[in-house]
């Protein structure tokens, strides 16, 4: 008999299987990452359809065989907020590409479940302020690569980018929450982004 799990999940991503299947890969809290199938997903008339949808929050239950397979999804949240802001959209679907790339499958973070509801949290909510949006994304990314390894010691950011070094070290220390109100200039706001692009194409160079 085929072992029965559960767990609130966030969908990363999906693909297409055959004409009605379909691979889900998923963030979940008790399991971390996993690729599940989900049997006859696509139909129209499929329950599990809504509840896995990319960036959907919804409690899966799903066994385990030859293939994990999802065999109940509810959905919790769509994150109807997000979708409507073209700006929050790409940075919340570029959170959950790192967490494809670089987590592990099958690896339990609590740390890491929290800041992926915390983004998807502050980007379904925020007005249409494209900063915030920006600055979602890269406490996103700067605390995965810390997770993962990959974030620089500050004595090396400081020699590489003085400018962005308080910000990133923010980044790191404080809750989403609390850095909303963090004021960058432009040229301030241009040297975040030049070194979190610099240390994130470092990362993926690394797990290649």
């Amino acid at each position: 008999m085929s072992s029965r799990y559960d767990t609130r999940a966030i969908i990363l991503g999906t693909e297409a299987k055959g004409e009605y299947d379909l691979w889900c890969v998923c963030f979940t809290e008790r399991f971390g990452k996993m690729r599940l199938l989900a049997k006859g997903a696509r139909k129209p008339a499929s329950k599990l359809r809504a509840a896995l949808q990319p960036l959907s929050f919804s409690h899966i239950e799903f066994i385990q065989g030859r293939i994990w397979r999802v065999v109940d999804a509810v959905l919790q949240n769509r994150h109807e907020g997000l979708r409507a802001n073209a700006k929050s959209m790409r940075s919340a679907l570029a959170a959950a590409a790192l967490c494809q790339r670089f987590c592990e499958e099958k690896e339990r973070d609590a740390v890491l479940w929290k800041h992926l509801l915390e983004v998807l949290g502050i980007l379904n909510t925020s007005e249409e302020r494209s900063f915030i949006s920006s600055l979602a994304y890269y406490h996103f990314l700067w605390n995965l690569l810390s997770r993962c390894g990959y974030a620089p010691a500050p004595e090396e950011l400081k020699k590489e980018s003085p400018a962005a070094l308080p910000f990133v070290m923010s980044l790191l220390t404080e809750s989403l929450g609390s850095i909303e109100t963090l004021k960058l200039d432009t040229r301030e706001q241009g040297e975040l982004s030049r070194i979190s692009r610099a240390y994130l194409e470092r990362a993926i160079v690394l797990v290649s």
